[in-house]
């Protein structure tokens, strides 16, 4: 049975996991945690599934796929073994999952931010029938959510130090998100506001799950609870007085400011 394809992107530390950790807890939708076969579709992706997605000492963020395939019935491991023999491309790992699905999950597809947003208009050329889920979220909620879980051996590339450097990346970002919507066609393309979804859960839920082509909404049960979406005031007071005026021009074309 042909599974529906969806991917949740955005800008980083903008909820996409989150939101992809809640499509997992239904038992219809199978969802990756930055797995990334879309992108490496003819390229050979053993190396990526075997030392990184799916390796028993992956970073706790990877880890979560073996989870994600152990509840759906699937072995990481002999995945990771029939990788290795028959070196496998993102097309194959695809293949692989989408057959040993049973019948109830009708949704397969992956988290990736920021390098699905590159990618949207390539993906959707080549899958016609993929939905996007697009996660935005207020600049200012970023740029602290980026400096609370910097350190300097962070091997997350999506974390800076200060708002100085956090501003020039969030700013790098959401240019190429607005680049890459501005043409979308809102059939296939659903926009998401990180506040939105903690603040209105049931009603967020709904909408996405109509969006995707569940028959039912999916239930949140307890895994995001609501949420004051401004942190940053409090966390950083002089935040404003540091923001360049072009943040703040994004920041209002975003709906923010």
């Amino acid at each position: 049975m042909k599974k529906n394809d969806v991917v949740i992107t955005g800008c980083p530390r903008s909820g996409t996991t989150i939101l992809s950790q809640l499509f997992c807890k239904d038992p219809r939708i199978l969802v990756g945690n930055e797995v990334g076969f879309y992108t490496r579709w003819e390229n050979n992706f053993t190396n990526r599934i075997c030392e990184v997605i799916l390796s028993p000492d992956a970073r706790p963020a990877f880890r979560r796929n073996r989870q994600f395939l152990l509840e759906k019935g699937i072995d990481p491991d002999i995945i990771r073994l029939l990788a290795k023999e028959n070196n496998w491309t993102g097309k194959d790992y695809y293949n692989y999952i989408s057959e040993k699905l049973s019948p109830e999950v009708q949704i397969f597809g992956d988290k990736m931010p920021i390098e699905y947003v590159a990618q949207l208009d390539s993906l959707a050329q080549q899958f016609p029938e993929m939905k996007f889920v697009i996660l935005t979220r207020d600049g200012r909620s970023v740029i602290a959510s980026q400096i609370d879980h910097w350190t300097e051996n962070s091997l997350n590339h999506w974390t800076r130090p200060n708002i100085e450097e956090a501003e020039y990346l969030w700013l790098e970002q959401t240019k190429l998100l607005l680049d890459k919507i501005i043409d979308a066609d809102f059939d296939r393309v659903k926009l998401v506001r990180y506040e939105y979804l903690v603040q209105n859960i049931d009603d967020t839920l709904v909408e996405i799950s109509d969006f995707i082509g569940l028959d039912s909404p999916m239930k949140n049960n307890g895994l995001i609870q609501p949420t004051y979406t401004e942190k940053w005031k409090h966390e950083h007071p002089d935040m404003m007085d540091r923001l360049s005026t072009k943040f703040k021009t994004y920041l209002n074309l975003m709906g923010y400011y």
